[in-house]
């Protein structure tokens, strides 16, 4: 998970995690417990994020943590006594984690766009992901008409997230018509590699096999060429085939980076229509063109 991403997270609960409660006029002595259920909750959001897990495992192991039916709850003194004492522990902890990945990190400046690079396992993997985004972003933001570019922003510390920053809107918004255009030619070349494994599965002859394979590649050039003259019309001037297989190029390579695992992400703090420019990749099935539905408007 991304620093920023765990910061955030940190930075929503941190709020929450504070003892409530007031002493009972009872014997052996209770205490009144006001937000057992939102205590609970954010100590299970954190939980998640493996981080706090010596604090938390002793946490989990008293009552208040099993209680799911209102936020008041009657606890022994003895609790009462050991949360007075973890749960502030545990609220600087946090505090001081997300005080020093907001130093480690640079501001999300909303022309940055974060990209996933594949696992790699050694420096070729490396290299091969790093000349696959150059390819992407030489072969279609270096025509003349695009007046800017990108450069390396940082390197997310702890994953496999690189931040690079767009020189403008422009930019950014031909960047995310990329990654979108990129995904449907991902589905198309993922839709043929399911068809060839099928094939394979059925035990058919090789010739079939070597059909299958030159048809689906056939169909994944032809979306990818749909998407590239698409995304010309979108961005570019005047007719320039050379630039259209070149974008198209891109979108191939791109499509390749996704089936390793690469996705493209806008900044967090990116106004919503770049936003929504952008494939949501939790939802990658649900991503089509953008080609019918212009023509539909039209």
């Amino acid at each position: 998970m991304r620093l920023r991403i765990i910061r955030d997270i940190i930075d929503e609960e941190i709020p929450f995690i504070e003892l409530k409660g007031t002493a009972r006029n009872s014997n052996p002595k209770t205490y009144q417990l006001t937000n057992a259920d939102t205590l609970q909750n954010a100590i299970s959001e954190l939980d998640e994020l493996g981080m706090f897990d010596t604090i938390i495992e002793q946490l989990k192991k008293q009552s208040f943590y099993s209680h799911t039916s209102s936020n008041n709850l009657v606890i022994p003194d003895q609790e009462y006594r050991l949360l007075a004492q973890k749960i502030p522990e545990l609220k600087r902890i946090a505090e001081g984690i997300s005080r020093a990945i907001t130093q480690t990190i640079d501001d999300n400046d909303e022309n940055v766009i974060s990209i996933k690079i594949p696992k790699p396992q050694n420096f070729e993997d490396l290299k091969i992901t790093s000349d696959k985004l150059h390819k992407v972003f030489s072969q279609t933001l270096s025509a003349e008409e695009i007046n800017g570019g990108i450069r390396i922003k940082n390197f997310d510390t702890g994953s496999y997230w690189v931040d690079i920053i767009a020189s403008s809107k422009e930019v950014v918004a031909i960047i995310a018509g990329l990654a979108w255009s990129g995904v449907v030619v991902f589905k198309k070349l993922q839709e043929g590699r399911v068809m060839q494994q099928q094939a394979r599965e059925l035990k058919i002859s090789n010739d079939a096999i070597e059909e299958i394979v030159e048809k689906t590649k056939e169909k994944t050039n032809e979306i990818a060429d749909m998407e590239a003259n698409h995304l010309y019309k979108m961005f570019f001037k005047g007719k320039n085939n050379e630039q259209i297989e070149r974008i198209k190029m891109a979108l191939k390579e791109l499509a390749d980076l996704y089936s390793k695992g690469a996705e493209l992400h806008p900044s967090l703090n990116a106004e919503n229509k770049i936003i929504e420019a952008f494939p949501d990749f939790e939802r990658i099935e649900s991503i089509m063109s953008k080609i019918k539905k212009i023509e539909g408007k039209k």
